[in-house]
Parts: structure tokens; C-alpha cells; sequence
């Protein structure tokens, strides 16, 4: 089998394995659930990553989903930006050491551009929700 299906094949069920582990977490903290969710997305958006050569969709997938994880929490907006966004160079990583990419390291590090979409659309979700929570005060 070859390297990168192997590894599509791990990280495949690894979301799988995720899901039970999530519902399992949900029962016992559900206050759990924005990071749960941010973690899956970011995971699902570097799989992307890997999987393309172009870099709008993994970045139109950071903005939207940092969009509506900082409108559901704007007060750690930064941090969905952080969950989301470093999947990105750490199956970058992950991905290189497994010998699946032939990725330079420094092409690994400017992954961590990464950070810029996914912050963008977090602080847009925070700015959509201070907009609707001021036009419902004034209704």
C-alpha cells in the first residue's frame, strides 16, 4: 500500500475514532462542545489541506468555520483561530515524517499562514455577533 494512502487511511479513522470519543465527552462535560467541534473541523480542513495544491478551499473552510465558532463564542475567538488553523502545518508535519510529502520544512512553516484566514473569520463571527446582539437591543 502506498505511503499516502496509509496515511489517508489513518487520518480517515482517526475522525471516525473521534466521534464516539466526542459523544462520550459530551456526556460527561457538554460545556465541551465548541472545542470538540473546532478541534474536528480543523482536523477535517488540514486533511483538506493535504489533499489539495490549491489553498482557497482550506482557507475559505478557515474563514467560514472560524466565522461561526467566534459568533457561538466570541470571547475566545483567538483560540478557535489557534484550534482551527494549526492542523494545518501539524499534518503538514505529521505528513512529512511519514514520508507521504516531499514538503520542504520551510514550506511547512509558512503553513502557519494558516493562522490568518482562520482569524479573520473568527473576529468576523465576533463582529456579526456584537452587530445582531446591538440591532436585537434596539428593537
Amino acid at each position: 500500500m502506498p505511503p499516502q494512502t496509509l496515511f489517508t487511511v489513518i487520518i480517515f479513522n482517526l475522525m471516525i475514532l473521534f466521534l464516539p470519543v466526542a459523544a462520550f465527552l459530551l456526556f460527561k462535560w457538554p460545556r465541551v462542545w465548541h472545542l470538540l467541534l473546532a478541534l474536528y473541523l480543523g482536523l477535517l480542513v488540514g486533511l483538506t489541506d493535504l489533499r489539495t495544491d490549491d489553498p482557497q478551499l482550506p482557507a475559505l473552510l478557515l474563514i467560514t468555520f472560524g466565522l461561526f465558532l467566534g459568533f457561538a463564542q466570541p470571547t475566545a475567538a483567538w483560540r478557535w483561530a489557534l484550534v482551527l488553523g494549526l492542523w494545518i502545518p501539524f499534518l503538514g508535519l505529521i505528513a512529512r515524517a511519514a514520508g507521504v510529502t516531499n514538503a520542504q520544512f520551510s514550506d511547512v512553516l509558512f503553513s502557519l499562514v494558516a493562522l490568518v484566514p482562520a482569524l479573520i473569520g473568527a473576529y468576523a463571527g465576533v463582529l456579526v455577533r456584537r452587530f445582531t446582539s446591538r440591532a436585537g437591543d434596539q428593537s
